[in-house]
């Protein structure tokens, strides 16, 4: 059966649906239809809004109105010649959005990426612009290139793609686009690699994944590094977190030695 029986199963139900579930979720609860483990990860109009926002990247706009906020970049490379991507964000906790600053898309053709040529120097380039205070990475393609970046001081901070932790990053991102708080600029290219990601329904929300069998022609590494870029954004609260933070005793003993010009001031009271 398809069809409502219930007196409360009211077309505001359903369009109240309509608008909390992905479309998939929709039909199988609602409409008692078969659907597909994977579908489109994001409806076209939604990148569309969130490329709308912004008139272009900080590297090319100098005066970009959140080029001095914390910036957080998240990568995804492979080992050998599939497409590696970078993606530097900000989170305002003001207004509650997320802002891409920066990417990079480098599509090898058939030929091994050197690494530390170009992801290296591009992360390189980009801590010496912007107050970059944490890359998030991968380590079982990009281990040696981002320890050699941590013993020169970089921010570099593993995040292992795990089914966890990409539901955590996907769903992340989905719910940032869903209710128009990711901003960007055009880039017929990073447009492709959002366009071709799927979804996969897991236990806790949705993974972005590759279309099943188009595994050199439809790349989605953009995509992955914007989702691990925004998650680790949201996670760090628009905070500076690559320094220490102290925190005041009751006890003048413990940091009256400190100078208090040189303590981080937290803005709001702990609770817990």
């Amino acid at each position: 059966n398809h069809e409502p029986n219930m007196p409360w199963q009211t077309p505001e139900y359903y369009e109240e649906q309509r608008d909390s579930l992905r479309p998939a979720a929709y039909l199988r609860l609602h409409e008692n239809r078969w659907v597909t483990t994977h579908e489109e990860f994001v409806p076209p109009e939604w990148w569309t809004y969130a490329e709308s926002q912004m008139p272009s990247s900080a590297e090319l706009w100098h005066d970009h109105p959140y080029s001095k906020l914390p910036v957080y970049i998240g990568v995804d490379a492979a080992a050998k010649r599939d497409t590696t991507a970078v993606s530097g964000v900000v989170y305002d906790p003001s207004k509650g959005v997320v802002v891409e600053l920066f990417h990079r898309i480098w599509t090898p053709d058939n030929i091994q990426l050197d690494l530390d040529e170009t992801l290296g120097a591009f992360l390189i380039q980009m801590c010496k612009r912007f107050l970059v205070v944490k890359i998030g990475y991968d380590p079982a393609h990009l281990y040696q290139l981002m320890l050699n970046l941590s013993k020169s001081g970089y921010p570099v901070d593993a995040f292992n793609q795990t089914l966890t932790n990409m539901t955590k990053a996907s769903q992340n991102l989905y719910d940032l686009l869903k209710f128009k708080r990711f901003f960007t600029y055009k880039d017929e290219e990073a447009r492709t690699h959002i366009q071709n990601a799927v979804a996969q329904s897991e236990a806790n929300g949705i993974r972005i994944v590759k279309q099943a069998g188009t595994f050199k022609r439809k790349p989605i590494d953009y995509a992955i590094a914007l989702a691990i870029a925004c998650y680790i954004a949201v996670q760090g609260g628009g905070i500076d977190v690559s320094q220490p933070l102290t925190v005041m005793a009751p006890f003048s003993d413990l940091t009256a030695w400190k100078n208090p010009a040189d303590l981080i001031q937290v803005p709001w009271q702990f609770r817990d």
